[in-house]
């Protein structure tokens, strides 16, 4: 990975949103201080960060990681602005892991899951009665 193209991309397309680097870090559920590793060139996400990162800035990997709109010999669209939006199907999903997403607290990670809560009460009431 161009270390020093992506940090500039990360700052770049960070501050055009207006967004501090404490903002960006709780919607990606890390620390403010990854953000400013990233930011110096110190430190890279791993690839399912940068998936969520481009789907954040609206931008392609490419545009992400490399500061161009595709890769060299690549047939892929240059933004996911040109790419037909996700259908209905594809809307309201849950998360597939079971396990909290780095940076996640317990309490967000309930919030996101209180279906299981309730299985769990509903399974005791059953068992137990």
């Amino acid at each position: 990975m161009t270390t020093v193209k992506f940090a500039t991309q990360v700052r770049t397309y960070r501050q055009e949103r207006g967004w501090s680097q404490e903002a960006l870090a709780q919607q990606l559920f890390l620390t403010r201080q990854t953000i400013s590793k990233w930011e110096q060139g110190d430190a890279t996400p791993d690839l399912e960060t940068l998936v969520r990162l481009a789907t954040l800035f609206n931008v392609s990997l490419d545009r992400l990681v490399l500061g161009q709109a595709t890769a060299p010999g690549s047939d892929a669209t240059a933004d996911r602005t040109q790419r037909p939006t996700p259908g209905p199907e594809n809307t309201n999903r849950r998360p597939t892991s079971l396990t909290p997403k780095t940076g996640q607290t317990a309490y967000d990670w309930l919030e996101d899951n209180w279906y299981l809560g309730l299985v769990l009460v509903l399974w005791i009431y059953v068992f137990f009665h």
